[in-house]
């Protein structure tokens, strides 16, 4: 719609999945009234999410209908979405006021990160309540707030979000480890290639709540205009909803196409059909990485998958379809169509295994800003020391004609560093204070379910005491008149 001139408004009217926009033409002098459009009704009057810099947000589902209060929360949970206009991340700060509701707990989420958790005490929640501060991709994303009692209505009067212009640099370290050293790696093979344009078959970067990122945010440095595909939604203007066995276009073709971590999830017979619409996609290059089959590789996983991941779905997957083999790989593009092929490790695999462990640790916190801080840490110290064998993870670089004797060189001296094997989480004192975080989580945690366990002892006491009152009040009730006159007349001799 701005594309073509227009000026829009949209909402999302109480159902999650009623979508509804007015658009105008500013010279038609109606772009004002655009505004009228809110979320379950038409007025002048503000709705509860007040936003200051380059962000729109407005209420999704979950809402009772706006009220001098504010909205409640109905249900198990309510939405805000919360869309991103601009190529570069956002910093987002948020205050909630909260009037008193039902008596529960409530948490907050940016997509799956928890970023504000508020435990009553002796009273519901009431008052202002910061959440914690964090960086929002472009696109479009959600917030979620969930009671920690089913069904419990929560009031919130006020929500405010403040936004101020972040870069991609900042945000990519923040991502988990595992997802880091892939992208970094791929985006400083594209740097040397340059390519112009690119496409990553799988580029969701996130869950299936929400994206944490998407590959601009790393293959973009190299110059390259970015499209992503995947079988997961994405909320960016420059992703297709794809499946590995669907058409691809006849014709459309990108200088680099990128599918990092795909390959394993395919099952095995639908494999080599993949790589061939890898082949028709790509007019130059291709950076194909996953985890290979080999005896570490798979004893790794099962160390895991048996362990503290056994409910993770992608270790899950790896087992029921295998992993795949490099010879597979080598057959069809080096032997068949005869491209060059240069493989980089990627992942060293006792640091993977570690990280894995590490990352379930921090990430069962339920804190946006250990996980975070945490992934700043590995991809800071850990990356340029993990690309070595042996690895979990290789990158394929498959080049249609064969590179420069120069350029060759500089990519294979640029990701085989040297490792530096003093380097040590608890020598940064960022580590150190993460951990003062951790405990500090834990007391307030720990002292909110004592809060209610003693609520709910006193509150069993009030109980017992009505309940002692309601029962004399029955005997009372069945017994004769005259006896109730002679016990109070014995009562006052």
């Amino acid at each position: 719609m701005e594309s073509l001139g227009l000026q829009a408004q949209f909402r999302f009217s109480e159902q999650a999945y009623n979508f509804q926009f007015l658009a105008a033409f500013p010279a038609a002098g109606n772009e004002h009234r655009l505004r009228r459009l809110q979320h379950d009704y038409f007025s002048d009057q503000p709705d509860f999410i007040e936003v200051s810099g380059p962000l729109q947000a407005l209420p999704r589902s979950g809402w009772s209908p706006l009220g001098k209060e504010g909205r409640s929360i109905q249900g198990t949970c309510a939405a805000a979405y919360l869309l991103n206009r601009r190529k570069e991340p956002l910093r987002v700060r948020g205050q909630l006021t909260m009037k008193p509701g039902d008596y529960a707990a409530l948490r907050v989420l940016w997509n799956s990160q928890v970023i504000g958790e508020f435990f009553p005490d002796a009273q519901p929640l009431e008052g202002t309540f910061d959440l914690q501060e964090f960086l929002l991709p472009a696109g479009g994303h959600h917030l979620f707030f969930e009671p920690l009692s089913p069904d419990a209505k929560l009031n919130i009067q006020h929500i405010r979000l403040e936004a101020q212009q972040a870069d991609s640099a900042q945000l990519t370290r923040t991502l988990p480890f595992d997802l880091y050293q892939r992208y970094r790696m791929a985006q400083e093979i594209s740097r040397h290639l340059k390519p112009a344009t690119a496409l990553d078959w799988g580029g969701v970067i996130g869950d299936d709540r929400g994206h944490l990122a998407v590959s601009e945010d790393f293959l973009s440095p190299s110059g390259a205009r970015i499209t992503s595909a995947d079988v997961r939604h994405c909320d960016h203007p420059r992703h297709i909803p794809l499946t590995p066995e669907a058409e691809w276009p006849e014709g459309r073709t990108f200088d680099l196409v990128v599918s990092l971590d795909v390959l394993e999830h395919i099952p095995n017979p639908q494999r080599l059909d993949f790589l061939k619409k890898l082949d028709r996609m790509a007019r130059r290059w291709i950076i194909l990485g996953a985890p290979f089959a080999s005896p570490q590789v798979e004893a790794a996983e099962d160390l895991l998958r048996e362990g503290l991941m056994a409910t993770q779905r992608f270790l899950k997957e790896h087992r029921e379809l295998g992993l795949p083999g490099k010879q597979a790989v080598r057959e069809y593009f080096g032997h068949q169509k005869g491209y060059q092929l240069m493989t980089f490790p990627n992942g060293w695999l006792p640091r993977w295994i570690e990280c894995q462990t590490l990352t379930q640790h921090y990430f069962a916190l339920d804190d946006y800003h250990a996980a975070t801080l945490f992934n700043r840490l590995c991809n800071q110290r850990f990356y340029a020391d993990d690309l070595r064998e042996p690895s979990y993870r290789t990158l394929f670089l498959i080049c249609k004609e064969p590179l420069p004797d120069e350029l060759s060189t500089q990519l294979r001296s640029r990701l085989s560093a040297e490792a530096d094997p003093d380097r040590f989480l608890s020598s940064d004192p960022a580590f150190l204070n993460l951990q003062q975080r951790i405990l500090k989580l834990h007391q307030r945690r720990r002292s909110a379910c004592r809060d209610a366990h003693f609520l709910i002892k006193e509150r069993e006491k009030h109980i017992a005491l009505l309940m002692e009152t309601v029962e004399e009040l029955r005997r009372l009730n069945r017994a004769p008149l005259h006896k109730i006159i002679l016990r109070r007349l014995r009562g006052q001799q």
